[in-house]
């Protein structure tokens, strides 16, 4: 027998306690050090990214869209592509050692009693940003800075079920390299007219009856641009060309053949540089390839394709339903907003999350505790949809692009009638260029401010404004006592001499 394994039997005899404590007290224990180093990483990794994200001030604004909307959905693309102008590649002491997260944007439409409002968060920084991108667009928009409407409701009345609640995540069915149906879809390619596909969610969230409120979000984070690049060459060479792209080798290994094929091909250029017919045959036939792809591998080429060169978002929606428990309906608000997104089936749809489903049918053991569970699962969802994080819930969303963003949030226009959305009624229009200025001045002799009006003066960026000196309050005028004329005769009188 080893002298090693005989000396650990007799150390530790039949207690498998003792004989363990001796392999990590003699040595053992450096098995664990790789391990308990990489836990304690990602423990700080975690920590430093949740006191970043902490410490990131919000602002919410309420949304009051134009009364007559007669722009299309392309400007709201332009928004979110705007909005794409925050993302930042930080450096290795911003991720390592500040914990830097992307910044994220909350999108979210409410209905409380069916009068409908839409609300934007936005990080306090960029909230310039924000409105720049809806005023250069919706200049008739009203932007108004809000408290959170999610602080009306607390976990006691969920606990105590004071409330009712349903809420859901939905999450895709495919891989998110796979595209839902985008809104340029929505448009008819004969008249141009498009079809708002959020015009039945706008019409089901308005017949929420008093007492009911139905909240819809979006959280949207601006990714890498190429995130998606790499998956979607894949998933189209996959339909290009069948069997001769395959993933069993390791992700490395393949890299590594595509480094040393670019290297025989820069030595190939330099020894024979007009030789381009291997060059060309192979793009002859990779377009052959294609010419002879059916209609609908065309299609899903060209979709996937677009996906991958759009400004790409990770994604996340929820749903919640809250009511007094003698009128909660929740199968009708499930099937309500489910069914508004079945519109979007395309290459890829959406689907419920089990995992965060608040109705009894999802549970698994769903005799065990299920009031218990339920209420349970209703709180976290609550606190995941009010603290606005993309992290909490069940799973860390997807990646859809500007079109597909749009089509999932956007402004109803002109055509759209739904009656109880919150609209800017009155016009705002912007200041006069030129305007009257008063400036207060201190004179030298009395020591008293005067306040002297001036000419006319033109109003610029770097021109200050200066403030109007009101009259101090609860001080008596003394009025100043001036001699009296004596008043001259009337010119009609008769003259004597």
């Amino acid at each position: 027998m080893n002298p090693i394994l005989y000396e650990i039997i007799t150390a530790g005899g039949s207690n498998p306690f003792k004989a363990g404590w001796y392999i990590f007290k003699y040595g053992g224990g450096l098995v664990f050090i790789p391990l308990m180093m990489r836990l304690a990483w990602k423990g700080w990794i975690f920590w430093i990214q949740e006191k970043f994200k902490h410490h990131i001030p919000h602002t919410l604004y309420r949304v009051e869209v134009p009364q007559n909307n007669e722009q299309s959905m392309k400007a709201v693309e332009q928004i979110f592509a705007q909005i794409y102008g925050t993302y930042n590649v930080p450096d290795w002491w911003e991720r390592w050692w500040q914990g830097f997260v992307q910044e994220e944007f909350a999108l979210e439409i409410v209905s409380d009693d069916g009068y409908i409002t839409y609300y934007v968060r936005t990080p306090t920084y960029y909230k310039e940003i924000m409105q720049a991108a809806f005023y250069s667009h919706y200049p008739d928009a009203i932007l108004t800075e809000v408290e959170d409407y999610a602080k009306d409701i607390t976990v006691e009345m969920i606990n105590k079920e004071e409330l009712k609640v349903w809420g859901s995540e939905m999450k895709l069915e495919k891989d998110d390299v796979h595209p839902i149906k985008p809104y340029p879809a929505f448009e008819h390619t004969l008249t141009q007219k498009a079809i708002d596909p959020l015009a039945n969610m706008l019409e089901f969230m308005s017949c929420m009856q008093p007492g009911e409120r139905l909240w819809y979000q979006i959280l949207v984070q601006p990714v890498d641009l190429g995130h998606l690049k790499h998956r979607a060459e894949e998933a189209i060479n996959a339909i290009v060309e069948p069997g001769k792209h395959t993933h069993s080798d390791p992700l490395f290994i393949h890299s590594l053949f595509e480094w040393l094929n670019k290297i025989v091909d820069v030595f190939h250029e330099a020894i024979w540089p007009g030789d381009y017919a291997s060059a060309a045959h192979a793009e002859a036939t990779g377009l052959e390839e294609r010419q002879r792809l059916t209609t609908p591998e065309r299609e899903y080429v060209e979709e996937v394709d677009k996906k991958a060169s759009r400004w790409p978002f990770h994604t996340k929606i929820r749903f919640m339903y809250f009511a007094a428990p003698k009128i909660w309906d929740g199968k009708k608000a499930r099937r309500g907003m489910l069914g508004g997104l079945r519109l979007y089936r395309f290459i890829n749809a959406f689907v419920e999350g089990a995992l965060t489903r608040t109705d009894w049918g999802c549970l698994p053991f769903r005799y065990v505790f299920p009031e218990k569970r339920l209420i349970g699962r209703a709180r976290r969802m609550f606190w995941a949809y009010r603290s606005r994080d993309m992290e909490r819930g069940e799973h860390e969303g997807f990646v859809l692009s500007t079109e597909e963003i749009t089509a999932l949030f956007h402004f109803p226009t002109i055509d759209v009638r739904a009656p109880f959305v919150a609209k800017a009624t009155a016009r705002g229009v912007e200041p006069p260029t030129q305007l009257r200025h008063t400036q207060e001045t201190i004179d030298s002799k009395t020591n008293i401010s005067v306040t002297l009006e001036n000419e006319v003066m033109p109003i610029s960026a770097n021109t200050p404004v200066k403030k109007i000196i009101e009259p101090e309050k609860n001080v008596p005028v003394i009025p100043i006592e001036t001699e009296k004329a004596e008043p001259l005769p009337p010119s009609n009188l008769p003259f004597v001499d």
